[in-house]
């Protein structure tokens, strides 16, 4: 847990209304296996701009503007240094991403750990961007995001 973050108590209507969320995704999960899906599909917003690789110093730049763009649900920070005394990032996506949320799952996703694993970085890169921007206006993501607990998301850059 990123230092300063803090824990706090869940009682049984939190389960509860846990609960209830995690049907709606299942709802909308079984909606992707019906012929609506292209409706669902079709409210995503996908990320704007061409595609690029990125070196560790655009990676950089395009993490801290994410976390700039979306401070509310955003948290960067780095771990540590490389041997090649690069940042070790991590960037949480969260509706709370400074509050430890007992009782949400965490999902972890680590990209880059080696040097040539372009495609996931890439990969992972988009991701957060897609959260993002459909965070507020895509019922589906807004509902993903709150429902898990702040460290959810978490990738880690080296």
């Amino acid at each position: 847990m990123k230092p300063g973050t803090q824990d706090i108590e869940i009682s049984s209507e939190d389960i509860t209304s846990t609960n209830r969320i995690y049907d709606k995704l299942s709802d909308y999960a079984g909606q992707l296996m019906t012929d609506s899906r292209d409706e669902l599909l079709n409210t995503l917003i996908e990320p704007m701009g061409p595609f690029q690789y990125h070196n560790y110093q655009s990676l950089t730049e395009k993490l801290k503007e994410l976390n700039h763009r979306y401070p509310n649900i955003t948290s960067l920070y780095t771990i540590g240094k490389s041997v090649e005394n690069r940042d070790l990032w991590v960037i949480i996506i969260s509706d709370q991403p400074l509050i430890h949320e007992a009782g949400e799952p965490e999902v972890r996703y680590v990209g880059n750990v080696h040097g040539d694993e372009s495609v996931g970085r890439e990969c992972l890169i988009q991701f957060i961007e897609y959260l993002c921007i459909n965070y507020g206006t895509n019922d589906y993501v807004t509902k993903l995001v709150n429902s898990v607990w702040s460290n959810s998301f978490f990738f880690l850059f080296r």
